[in-house]
């Protein structure tokens, strides 16, 4: 059989199909989680006083990072909810930029997790850098990091899927 003949009667995979149906489960569940935690740990600390005993001078557990570090934390968290709902648009979209676009935010979750766990540290010294929670969602990130970025940079279906379509088609 010569290549022409193989690749009529079995095409090269493309679409929303195979292993892409996962990545693409998690891109919807992935914003909900991220939003879900931010409405569950960052508004009460605003409501009840927390924020201002750990931001004011002169209180027990006042320290001068708490405040960048939270400020931060909401701002990195909302810019990953933003990147989440892009993904999502350019998967459904079938953009050439979705795989490209996927990587750096996978790569950049585990490094903000790593980054904020040693912030955190700063201002908590005597707490361990990695505590459960944490360790649970660097090991979830550094999984996904792991088994999707080689998909998407090796992956036949992906390669099919999200590339530029010429102008006609």
């Amino acid at each position: 059989m010569n290549d022409e003949s193989t690749s009529e009667t079995h095409p090269a995979p493309s679409g929303l199909g195979g292993w892409l149906i996962l990545v693409g489960l998690g891109l919807i569940v992935a914003p909900i989680r991220q939003l879900n935690l931010l409405v569950q740990t960052y508004p009460p600390i605003f409501r009840d006083g927390a924020w201002e005993v750990l931001t004011t001078p002169g209180s027990d557990a006042y320290h001068p990072l708490w405040a960048p570090l939270l400020i931060g934390e909401i701002a990195v968290n909302l810019a990953f909810v933003g990147a989440g709902i892009v993904l999502i648009v350019f998967f459904f979209q079938h953009s050439h930029k979705f795989p490209t676009l996927y990587i750096v935010v996978a790569i950049a979750s585990v490094l903000f997790i790593i980054t904020d766990a040693w912030l955190g540290s700063l201002v908590l010294p005597d707490e361990p850098m990695f505590d459960p929670d944490t360790a649970r969602e660097l090991g979830r990130s550094v999984f996904a990091v792991a088994v999707w970025v080689p998909y998407m940079l090796v992956s036949k279906r992906v390669k099919n899927t999200f590339r530029d379509v010429p102008e006609g088609f």
